[in-house]
């Protein structure tokens, strides 16, 4: 097997991010990888700081970190486990809840939910950085969730919509990519239309009265059919469907932020043959992304 297609290893991690200074200088070496520029006055020259790898700026004297403006920004535990969390979550192909990060890491099953939620952020499509879906795609709709009964005996749903596209490509699927919705409407199809699909595709989708207004203001050829018409037009989207349905079930139960989820799915859907670069694709979009607090994330 070439190297490129080989998953990173536990005891390489453990090579190459034995102690915090290591995780430090992989930090500093991606985010000034163009030289340094202060985040204040954008000036260019700096020295060096109290603390290791500190950056302060020689004009205005601003001290910057290397995990300053990060998604590693105030990592209320040491970089190496962060680092491993990254890694667990990049990897393992059916994914990983945060009770099994708590167990490996020995840490709070609350601390490593919040992190993990730090690393599907990385993960969510990004403009600039991924690529659309184009050529042939499906787009469509479906719900996940259950209806149940609380304690009171009131019924309660976590039943959500989500809009799927795929990116077909001879009898496979090459990409997709997915967002939730509280209704599919004719607006939400635009959206989502504009956002993930490229210009110039051919979009293909169940004859819906929230389809035939559609207006995504792209050059896209949009086909409604109707499945009941042409039984096995939407094989793939079909079973793309069930096998995102069947892991978020499977692994995590139910799921509150259901957004994470998707881009967590999709972002590993799509780097499929990514091994042993996924890793450090995903550490460059946390140290690329902008920090995000605490009640940003889950509200």
């Amino acid at each position: 097997m070439e190297k490129k297609y080989e998953s990173v290893t536990l005891d390489e991690i453990a090579r190459r991010f034995p102690t915090k200074e290591a995780c430090l200088e992989y930090i500093a070496g991606r985010k000034w990888h163009d030289g340094f520029s202060c985040i204040r006055c954008r000036h260019k020259r700096y020295s060096n700081g109290m603390k290791y790898l500190d950056r302060q700026c020689n004009n205005c004297h601003y001290i910057e970190s290397p995990t300053a403006n990060t998604l590693f920004h105030k990592v209320k535990f040491s970089l190496v486990k962060a680092f491993r969390i990254v890694h667990l979550v990049s990897t393992t192909k059916t994914g990983i809840a945060s009770t099994t990060l708590s167990r490996l890491l020995g840490l709070r099953q609350k601390t490593c939910h919040l992190f993990k939620l730090k690393v599907m952020q990385a993960m969510r499509h990004q403009e600039g950085l991924d690529r659309c879906l184009e050529g042939l795609v499906e787009v469509g709709v479906f719900e996940t969730g259950n209806v149940y009964k609380s304690a009171k005996g009131e019924k309660k749903s976590t039943r959500r919509k989500i809009l799927l596209g795929i990116e077909k490509k001879g009898k496979g699927v090459s990409r997709m990519e997915a967002v939730s919705c509280c209704k599919a409407t004719c607006r939400k199809y635009e959206e989502f239309i504009m956002s993930r699909v490229a210009n110039g595709s051919r979009i293909e989708a169940e004859n819906k009265p929230s389809l035939r207004h559609i207006d995504p203001d792209k050059e896209c050829k949009l086909f409604l059919t109707d499945p009941k018409e042409n039984k096995g037009r939407f094989t793939r989207m079909v079973r793309v469907r069930t096998l995102l349905t069947n892991r978020l079930k499977a692994i995590h139960g139910h799921v509150k932020y259901l957004d994470y989820y998707l881009a967590e799915y999709s972002y590993r859907h799509n780097r499929f043959y990514m091994k042993g670069e996924i890793l450090d694709d995903l550490l460059s979009r946390m140290i690329g992304h902008a920090p995000r607090p605490r009640l940003s994330l889950i509200m």
